[in-house]
Order: structure tokens, then C-alpha cells, then sequence
């Protein structure tokens, strides 16, 4: 839905004469690891049995735990493995689109969508695209992840960002999705 709109906002949402095999996407992609996790967890039932068996506890009612512990955790869906992949999200993007360039995932962590921002840029500087959708995903924030920053630690315990200032103390964080079309300020002008 963001790479439509962000193509229409451009006026290049199936513009017609428009040549879209020099066009590419290029997207700072981070924290898409959780696609994959929760179906994952499915796979421990092996697991839950025996803790519930060793138990003793009898095995009608291991059934119920095992299919309610199921329960809480996504199934298995076509487009678990390619959401769950940076490079499958650009991929399917650029088919969807038509879009014949470029099509590559770029993580640099908190630079992920700069990074990517940076790499349209020189895609357009060296004629190798006519036009890029890029910009950032991060959709990260599990338990996990605020484990992680926590213990690290790497918050800011004033709840402030100060990049590039004396008195940074860490960081924040959140998710979103946020993309843009580029091209070359001629192009662009001509469109």
C-alpha cells in the first residue's frame, strides 16, 4: 500500500510511456525477523509434549495446552517466508510494480532507511536508474528488542534523541514505514 501511494503521489502509479525496466527499489529493511519467528515457535510442540508428559499431567489435557499454546502464535501462511525475508519485500515490490531496475534491501540498523536513501541516490548519479522507490521499514519492536536495548543498554534514559550532540545518552525507538520516489532533478522536472 506505501509503494502505491508513494508511486501515485510521484505520477507514476502504471503511467503509460513510461520505460519502469530502469526503475528500481531500494529499501533500508530492518527487524522483519519476527515474520518468521512466531510460526517457528509452532515448531517446539516436540518440546511442550515432553515438559507436559514429564509432568505427569494426563494426555487429554496435554492436548488442550499444546493446541491453545498453538493457538498464541501465527500460523504458517504463503507469505509468511517472503515477509519475513528483507530482499523477498523488495523483490515482490518491484514484480508487483513492474519495476525492471534494481531491487535490493539495505540494513544498517538505525541507518537502514538513510543507507537506502544514499544507494538511490548513486543509482540515479550513475545513470543505472531513471527512478527509485525508496525509504525505510523497521516494524522491530517485539519484547525482544526492548529486551535487548534495555539490558545493552542503549535507551536514552531521558527519552530524548540528541544524534551528533555532546550530550546524547542513547536512543529510541519505533516502528514505520515511510517511502519516497526519486529521480533526477531533470526527470522530475519533465514529468
Amino acid at each position: 500500500m506505501m509503494a502505491k501511494e508513494a508511486l501515485i503521489h510521484a505520477n507514476h502509479y502504471q503511467r503509460q510511456g513510461f520505460d519502469y525496466t530502469q526503475s528500481g527499489v531500494i529499501l533500508g529493511i530492518t527487524g522483519m525477523g519476527q515474520n518468521l519467528r512466531s510460526p517457528s515457535f509452532r515448531l517446539e510442540e516436540y518440546k511442550w509434549r515432553k515438559v507436559l508428559k514429564g509432568s505427569n499431567i494426563d494426555e487429554r489435557t496435554i492436548e488442550n495446552i499444546v493446541a491453545e499454546m498453538k493457538s498464541r502464535h501465527l500460523g504458517w501462511q504463503k507469505k509468511t517466508f517472503p515477509g519475513g525475508l528483507p530482499n523477498f519485500v523488495t523483490a515482490r515490490i518491484a514484480h508487483h510494480f513492474g519495476l525492471g531496475g534494481c531491487s535490493l534491501a539495505v540494513d544498517a540498523a538505525c541507518a537502514s532507511s538513510l543507507g537506502a536513501l544514499k544507494m538511490a541516490m548513486s543509482m540515479l548519479a550513475e545513470n543505472r536508474c531513471n527512478m527509485v522507490l525508496t525509504g525505510g521499514i523497521d516494524l522491530s519492536n517485539s519484547p525482544t528488542t526492548f529486551l535487548c536495548f534495555s539490558k545493552t543498554p542503549a535507551f536514552s534514559p531521558q527519552n530524548m534523541i540528541r544524534p551528533f550532540d555532546a550530550s546524547a545518552d542513547g536512543t529510541l525507538i519505533g516502528e514505520g514505514i515511510g517511502m519516497l520516489v526519486l529521480k533526477r532533478l531533470d526527470d522530475a522536472k519533465a514529468a
